[in-house]
């Protein structure tokens, strides 16, 4: 599954208003080698980004748990908002909910603890890397 595999898809974690530094993807970039968009990229290299992309695995209470899907609200402790899911999915590997989603840059250290708002409920969350499971 992508979503395990901390991989992206064009259309949610990155767009034409994404740049490659808040998608996450800002090591393929070469500058050794001349590539199309350099122009636009390059100034940006050395800028504090204030959105990122980052993995959530969301706390689930007892029996199936809750995907948190596109667009879904991701909030700090006090109950502002940090962000929003990008995509979500259950991980049969963690059998466990997990999300990406782009989230305020402050927000994005392993371990930090958050919350995502359900139609129906509010979970805990917290960042954790990506990818969700490594290649054996």
């Amino acid at each position: 599954l992508r979503i395990e595999a901390g991989l992206g898809r064009y259309g949610h974690e990155f767009n034409e208003t994404v740049d490659p530094y808040t998608a996450g993807l800002a090591d393929r970039l070469h500058f050794e080698h001349d590539f199309l968009g350099r122009q636009a990229v390059e100034p940006l290299r050395d800028k504090p980004h204030s959105r990122m992309i980052a993995g959530l695995r969301i706390t689930a209470p007892e029996g199936p748990p809750p995907i948190a899907r596109q667009g879904t609200a991701v909030l700090r402790p006090d109950g502002s908002e940090a962000g929003v899911v990008t995509s979500g999915t259950f991980s049969p590997t963690l059998e466990a909910s997990i999300a990406l989603a782009t989230l305020a840059a402050d927000t994005t250290a392993v371990g930090t603890e958050l919350r995502v708002q359900l139609p129906d409920q509010t979970l805990p969350a917290h960042i954790c890397e990506t990818p969700f499971v490594g290649r054996s």
